[in-house]
């Protein structure tokens, strides 16, 4: 999680809100914890145990690696991993977000997709529901 502690969780606050403005989400990464025992810009830091550094694995793994050895040999400081970071995955969910806003200003679009759904998976749910009837021994209902 941005605590640099727990995993995320929506309730804790430590998220990165992957569909919310982009200045949220760059507050958000900007407002991560990081290596706690790198006190200054000039202290080497340890990627290993840093949730930032961690995080670039994933965003940026062509170049993690890189990114890694500047916070070793305080080369980079967190502030630049984190606007890094907040770059990346920007880029990295852009068209996700995208497509999200389209489909919060389509309200009924959505509602019908689901109900198309729901009424081509039925006939496949109450079959499954009867064998699972049928298996528990309760019966047809």
């Amino acid at each position: 999680g941005t605590d640099g502690t727990n995993k995320m969780s929506k309730s804790l606050g430590n998220v990165i809100e992957i569909f919310a403005e982009e200045d949220v989400i760059r507050r958000q990464i900007m407002s991560m914890v990081t290596d706690t025992q790198r006190q200054r810009r000039t202290d080497p830091g340890r990627p290993e145990v840093c949730n930032v550094c961690q995080l670039h694995r994933i965003f940026s793994p062509d170049d993690y690696e890189d990114i890694w050895d500047g916070e070793r040999t305080a080369r980079t400081g967190c502030v630049d991993t984190k606007k890094l970071l907040a770059e990346r995955m920007l880029g990295y969910f852009g068209e996700a977000r995208e497509r999200y806003q389209e489909l919060k200003a389509k309200p009924d679009l959505v509602e019908e997709i689901l109900r198309v759904g729901a009424e081509a998976l039925a006939p496949q749910a109450a079959e499954t529901l009867a064998d699972c009837h049928e298996r528990m021994g309760l019966g047809t209902r």
